[in-house]
């Protein structure tokens, strides 16, 4: 929208990246934002908005991290649709959450009456992947080779190809499995590409087939682990005071059920949060549909 649309007026773009939940993080948030004082109510937020001599503008992204599911884990979200409500003659208000999130959210306290328009993304094609991955490859000046499958060596149709035919061959194969492993989601198809790069030399590097996971053993889950990910998967991820709040444990029962997962492989730990290892998150996700753990 903003890159294709003539905007004249003030834009701010913010992208939280840890969970705002309480009042005194939220009123900082906006302090920072607006480039205003200590703010100590949501009140003192609307009018400062509102006597403002400009419009705006805002774009705020994961807002999923602006709630807990927990006792009055909503506060923070809850002034802020009154926030929006408020100020909507002198602001646009764009956010953006994840589609777990959103979909527990409007079941849960009904987000979508405060918004005017819903735009969901589309999953990525395999085109698209594929300019993307080759746009960022170019960068590294290295050719790409497609290597073949046992299938492709057997098969007397590609052993009549000559060379060119068969890179042109094993590039719309390796694209195509890469679009259905990643069901379109540019950062784990990244992860699949890199995971099947081999350094062949100082200026080529060759690609092996994609073949599929086995996530069966997605199925056979402990109960604990699933409402373990329910929690990751509709909070974006967690640190482990927050994990221990959501579950109602203590710290050092959370840390016991978080640890064994994240040495199995099935969490991730980059920095202080929890989340689904990417690789077997569509998997997870979808089991969780089928038990209605999630929507």
């Amino acid at each position: 929208f903003l890159k294709k649309s003539e905007v004249d007026i003030p834009v701010i773009k913010h992208t939280l990246d840890c969970k705002i939940y309480n009042s005194e993080a939220y009123f900082h948030l906006f302090s920072d934002l607006l480039g205003a004082e200590k703010f100590e109510s949501n009140d003192q937020i609307i009018n400062f908005i509102n006597h403002s001599n400009e419009s705006r503008v805002i774009v705020l992204e994961n807002l999923q991290h602006m709630f807990l599911k927990q006792v009055n884990g909503f506060d923070c979200m809850n002034m802020f649709f009154e926030l929006m409500a408020n100020t909507m003659k002198k602001v646009l208000w764009i956010g953006a959450y994840t589609s777990h999130s959103w979909q527990y959210l409007d079941k849960a306290i009904h987000i979508s009456n405060y918004f005017t328009n819903e735009i969901y993304v589309d999953p990525m094609d395999k085109y698209t992947i594929q300019e993307i991955i080759y746009k960022r490859n170019s960068l590294s000046g290295f050719q790409i080779v497609f290597k073949p499958n046992d299938i492709n060596i057997e098969s007397k149709t590609y052993q009549k190809m000559g060379e060119k035919e068969r890179q042109t061959f094993l590039k719309e194969q390796f694209f195509l499995g890469l679009r259905q492993m990643s069901s379109g989601n540019i950062s784990l198809a990244q992860l699949y590409w890199l995971q099947s790069t081999q350094l062949a030399s100082d200026d080529e590097i060759h690609l092996s087939p994609i073949s599929e996971f086995d996530f069966s053993f997605v199925k056979n889950l402990y109960i604990d682990d699933l409402f373990t990910m329910q929690a990751l998967i509709i909070h974006d991820g967690l640190e482990l005071d927050d994990f221990a709040k959501v579950m109602g444990k203590s710290i050092s029962f959370a840390r016991n059920i978080l640890t064994p997962m994240l040495e199995k492989g099935l969490l991730i730990r980059p920095k202080n949060k929890y989340n689904i290892n990417p690789i077997i998150f569509r998997p997870v996700a979808n089991y969780l549909a089928s038990r209605n753990f999630v929507n």
